[in-house]
């Protein structure tokens, strides 16, 4: 039999001593491909059994409360989550019932919709409305690949009214992320009368600073004077944002402006002089192809005392004229 292994020599289980305990009690024939196993050489682990562990036919099993590297209570499969099951334990099925659709259910970022709520902070989508959202709808739907058809590549967004706007309230400041929303999307912001009251004192530039995204009732109603305002340069071949109107422009609402890099990326020329005159010879003009990456950091302690601490990392500088 499998289980009654014998060693080399012997002659019976009683006998051997790489046979297990239980095992001992009984004899019989050991197959000729069980001799000389490595495994019949290894006895079962000889060990009290204590809280925690579990000793069933002479093997030693452990059993663990809680999943190894998982905190907290070990849960069953299909077992409801520990803010459900108290909810349940409260005796209230509407709460329970309202609690289990508000989980299931998305929340869509749509203008003037609170998406986020914790202690103090708040979070507030602006954008986009009811018919911009229609809009974008109906753009996207016949490109939609029908039975047997292939699919189709979604067009840019121009100007991109579909962008969400977000409004962040926290204690004593708010700030303004103004994504990629174009000048009538702000518009209809600027004309709704349930957005969030008060003045951002940070402004994420909306559209990498472009001018078809300005509107300057956006600095004289949302926001404080001199806010810091932060964005994120663009580049495509020879296209770039933000471009020297833009950041004349954005220099004028507040000094306070930073970017993550520069737009407009330094030339580069090999390093043999023939080299050069014949790629300038030719008309050719070599430049870089990866804008090089920086960070803004802003952060401000709680409290009616706080102020801004601005860092900046890697490439991001501060915009001059």
């Amino acid at each position: 039999m499998g289980d009654r292994r014998l060693l080399p020599g012997c002659r019976s289980a009683a006998e051997c001593p790489g046979v297990p305990e239980m095992h001992r009690s009984g004899s019989g024939p050991v197959r000729p491909s069980d001799r000389g196993d490595p495994l019949a050489r290894r006895p079962y682990p000889r060990r009290r059994a204590t809280r925690g562990n579990l000793r069933t036919g002479g093997i030693l099993l452990r059993r663990r409360a809680v999943p190894q590297g998982v905190p907290g209570r070990r849960r069953c499969p299909g077992q409801a989550p520990p803010h459900r099951r108290r909810l349940r334990r409260s005796g209230n099925p509407s709460r329970v019932l309202a609690a289990e659709e508000t989980a299931s259910k998305p929340a869509h970022a749509i203008a003037n919709r609170r998406i986020f709520v914790r202690n103090a902070c708040e979070i507030w989508s602006l954008s986009p409305d009811d018919e911009a959202f229609q809009d974008f709808l109906q753009s996207v739907a016949p490109r939609m690949p029908g039975a047997g058809q292939s699919k189709q590549r979604v067009p840019t967004l121009s100007p991109n009214e579909a962008a969400v706007a977000l409004w962040v309230d926290a204690e004593n400041f708010s700030v303004l992320l103004g994504s990629d929303l174009s000048r009538p999307g702000w518009r209809r912001i600027l004309a709704s009368g349930e957005r969030p009251a008060g003045l951002a004192s940070v402004f994420k530039v909306p559209h990498h600073g472009s001018e078809d995204a300005h509107e300057p009732e956006v600095w004289k109603r949302m926001l404080v004077p001199e806010p810091f305002a932060v964005l994120a340069p663009w580049r495509k071949g020879r296209g770039h944002l933000p471009r020297r109107p833009d950041v004349r422009r954005l220099r004028s609402c507040t000094p306070n402006a930073y970017a993550t890099a520069k737009s407009r990326l330094p030339r580069s020329s090999p390093a043999r002089s023939t080299v050069k005159r014949t790629i300038r010879e030719s008309g050719v003009e070599l430049r870089r192809t990866l804008m090089p990456h920086g960070c803004i950091r802003l952060r401000r302690r709680l409290g009616a005392k706080g102020r801004w601490e601005m860092e900046t990392f890697g490439s991001a500088y501060r915009l001059t004229d």
